[in-house]
C-alpha cells in the first residue's frame, strides 16, 4: 500500500467524540452554582487549566480546581458508549487501523480522561497512543502535544494528518508542521478555518488522501 500521509492524529472532544454540548452544560451549571464568568476571550478547545485560570470569580472561588476537574470530566464520561461517537468515526479508525495506518490521540483533556472516553466508546484498541495535557509542558495551540505524538510514533511531522474541531487545535497542527483537516461540529457555527489545509463534513473523505485497496472512497469535499 501506499500512503500519502503515515499516521492519523486526532483531537478527542467535538471531533472523534461528540462530548462539546455536555462540557458547555456543565460548564454553565458550575457557573451558575458557584457564581463565575467565563470570559468571551477563551478559545473553544482551551485546556481546563487555561479555564479554570480565566473564570471570573467576583467573590473568589467557592471550590477547587480538583473539584472543577472531577465534575466536568463526570459530567462528560458517565453517558458515554459507542453511540456517542460522532457520526461514522468508528467505522473510518477501523478502516485506517486495518490499513495499517498508525493512529494516536492528542488532547488538551487529562490521560486518565483520554482513556476512559476512549475505552467507553470502545475504540481504544486502534490507537497506538494517546497524549494529554498532563504528558506535556504546554497545551494546545503549542505545536508540542502533537509533536509529542510524531515522535512517539516515529514519523516525520509532515507524514502526519490531523483532525480537528477548533481553530485553536487547527492552529497547533500546523505549528507542528503536519497538514491539518479541520472537522467542524455543531457547535462550531460560523467558526472560521481559515489555518486549515482542508474541511470536511463526512469524516469518511478521509479516504481520499490515502491510495489502499482496503479503503473505500468518499465522494467529494465540504
Amino acid at each position: 500500500m501506499v500512503s500519502k500521509y503515515k499516521a492519523v492524529l486526532w483531537d478527542l472532544d467535538g471531533t472523534l467524540i461528540a462530548s462539546t454540548h455536555t462540557y458547555y452544560k456543565t460548564l454553565a451549571s458550575l457557573c451558575d452554582r458557584f457564581s463565575f464568568t467565563v470570559p468571551k476571550i477563551v478559545p473553544s478547545g482551551a485546556c481546563l487549566y487555561t479555564m479554570w485560570e480565566s473564570l471570573i470569580h467576583p467573590e473568589g472561588p467557592q471550590l477547587t480546581f480538583e473539584n472543577f476537574l472531577d465534575e466536568i470530566h463526570e459530567a462528560c464520561l458517565s453517558p458515554l458508549t459507542p453511540a456517542s461517537l460522532r457520526d461514522n468515526i468508528a467505522e473510518v479508525v477501523e478502516a485506517l487501523n486495518q490499513a495499517q495506518i498508525k493512529q494516536s490521540c492528542v488532547s488538551n483533556s487529562m490521560t486518565y480522561y483520554i482513556n476512559e472516553a476512549l475505552t467507553k466508546t470502545e475504540i481504544a484498541l486502534y490507537f497506538e497512543h494517546w497524549i494529554g495535557r498532563d504528558n506535556v509542558e504546554e497545551g494546545k495551540p503549542s505545536p508540542v502535544p502533537y509533536l509529542t505524538s510524531s515522535a512517539s510514533l516515529q514519523i516525520d511531522p509532515i507524514d502526519c494528518l490531523v483532525i480537528e474541531d477548533t481553530p485553536l487545535g487547527v492552529e497547533a497542527a500546523k505549528r507542528a508542521g503536519m497538514t491539518a483537516v479541520a472537522f467542524p461540529n455543531e457547535h462550531s457555527g460560523i467558526t472560521s478555518f481559515s489555518q486549515a489545509d482542508y474541511i470536511v463534513k463526512d469524516i469518511r473523505q478521509l479516504y481520499d488522501f490515502f491510495e489502499s485497496e482496503s479503503l473505500s472512497h468518499a465522494e467529494g469535499w465540504a
